[in-house]
């Protein structure tokens, strides 16, 4: 799969998308939109600013599910679509989505990030770190790009050419990536022992 960038977007797109939402952005996806535009992966990505709105709106904008379907859920998972904004989406066999959910605690101002797909719609599952403490939006992505971009190239090195300077000769390698629930991510390139003669 080949990842793509589009343009850096204009800041009125993204006051207009947090005008329809009710609530702002992380001041790091604003930034990330504003700089450098979204990326997207074959037919998953991040979502454009025109896209970006209150997640139970786009159950049916950008999910094209049913609002019928939205009701039948339970009040829980409404509630959390209500306060909350899909802004990656995950293309495949059913829909996925990276949700950022706005939250008020007393004065404070916070989000928490949530992972959901259509197979599993009532049980959002919030990211959170070792500790059990929420992800934050650098957290959550890092954990996004592993598990969502880097993991399907975990054996999909057969046709692709990774050079090791330090070897003897040309060995096969494979790409080992280490997504155990609450441990650190970790990605390295294994030796394939049983493709040397």
């Amino acid at each position: 799969p080949l990842l793509e960038k589009s343009e850096p977007y204009v800041v009125s797109e993204i006051v207009a998308a947090q005008l329809r939402m009710g609530f702002a952005l992380p001041a790091e996806h604003r930034e990330l939109l504003q700089n450098f535009g979204r990326w997207t992966i074959e037919d998953s990505g991040l979502l454009e600013p025109n896209q970006l709105d209150r997640a139970d709106r786009q159950w049916e904008s950008v999910w094209g599910s049913e609002a019928s379907d939205f009701r039948q859920l339970p009040a829980d998972v409404r509630q959390l679509f209500e306060r909350a904004v899909m802004l990656y989406v995950e293309a495949g066999d059913g829909y996925a989505a990276l949700l950022y959910c706005f939250e008020k605690s007393g004065p404070e101002m916070k989000g928490c990030y949530y992972w959901i797909s259509q197979d599993e719609i009532v049980k959002p599952r919030r990211l959170e770190l070792k500790s059990g403490e929420p992800r934050d939006y650098s957290s959550a992505m890092r954990w996004l790009i592993a598990t969502q971009v880097l993991q399907p190239y975990e054996s999909a090195f057969a046709n692709e050419l990774f050079v090791d300077f330090g070897a003897d000769g040309a060995n096969d390698y494979q790409l080992d990536l280490q997504l155990e629930p609450k441990q650190p991510f970790r990605a390295r390139f294994l030796r394939q022992w049983e493709s040397i003669q």
